[in-house]
């Protein structure tokens, strides 16, 4: 299957059932820092093609993050910009940051680039997940903080134009799927390192938080579901925790799998619907990346 070193790595739906292996890599050079993100194409027999530019930002203020694709075909991404600010320091200005902003920018299938369209209206806010839906409707959620706390989402129909922000929860840490029946799961990680999802038919009435299990020092949560309507889920944190999720009318159902004793940092989970497989990307350490 190839391997590579990335940061931040995805699998990435494109239409005609592509699948596309997504990661970021920064470029130093005299001139300054260009962030990229790369993409290579997963075949019918498991290997990746040589990796191509998907975008560019010469500027290291900038982090490309989460991306999705629109319902024309092209894509769409949250990306985080961290506003210089300056401060004094033994008779000396120099440059900080401190604050940050979550962003969303749509491309079309040529990977014509627009505008960045700024969201969040606080003094700190990073990004946190974006989906496209089987209606062909975006969904972009961040995290706002200092004064208002929370993560909230927006969607839209072209990329262009988004809703209002609608709160979804007090907690920092989520991921959204939709079910291949349609049905939306909406996975909350607590601060006390708790995880819990919600339920909701249409993305707006949303059923009480449900609890899935308690976890030591856990960080992310990643989900896909695989053809069979199984939800996978991982945990990172100090082990790497492997759940499933086989409920189909509210029950649950999780088994813990499998547990990793080092904490290792999960990079991605996603579904090669090519080969009808499941494809997990860990991180070992961090000079060294691999896929199994």
């Amino acid at each position: 299957m190839g391997i590579y070193t990335p940061s931040s790595p995805q699998w990435l739906q494109r239409p005609h059932d592509e699948i596309w292996f997504v990661w970021n890599s920064g470029r130093k050079s005299n001139d300054g820092f260009t962030e990229i993100k790369y993409y290579a194409i997963l075949d019918g027999e498991g290997k990746l093609s040589e990796h191509s530019i998907l975008h560019s930002i010469d500027d290291n203020r900038w982090s490309l993050c989460e991306i999705t694709s629109t319902a024309s075909g092209g894509f769409a991404m949250l990306n985080m910009y961290y506003p210089p600010c300056y401060i004094k320091l033994q008779g000396r200005v120099i440059e900080g940051s401190g604050d940050s902003d979550t962003l969303v920018q749509i491309a079309d299938e040529n990977l014509q680039w627009d505008d960045p369209i700024a969201f969040s209206d606080t003094t700190f806010s990073y990004s946190q997940d974006i989906v496209l839906d089987d209606e062909g409707t975006l969904w972009a959620l961040y995290t706002e903080s200092q004064p208002k706390e929370g993560t909230y989402v927006r969607t839209s129909e072209d990329g262009k134009t988004w809703s209002e922000p609608m709160f979804i929860t007090k907690e920092l840490t989520v991921n959204l799927l939709q079910r291949k029946t349609g049905q939306y799961l909406l996975f909350i990680l607590t601060d006390s390192n708790s995880l819990y999802v919600k339920y909701s038919e249409d993305g707006i009435e949303w059923s009480s938080p449900h609890f899935i299990s308690n976890f030591i020092r856990a960080t992310s949560v990643t989900v896909a579901e695989s053809d069979d309507g199984t939800v996978w889920i991982i945990v990172d944190g100090s082990f790497i925790y492997l759940l499933t999720f086989t409920d189909e009318k509210y029950k649950r159902d999780m088994e813990l799998l499998q547990e990793i004793h080092q904490r290792n940092g999960i990079l991605a989970l996603g579904t090669a619907l090519l080969f009808f497989s499941f494809c997990y990307l860990f991180q070992r350490k961090k000079e060294e990346k691999y896929i199994i």
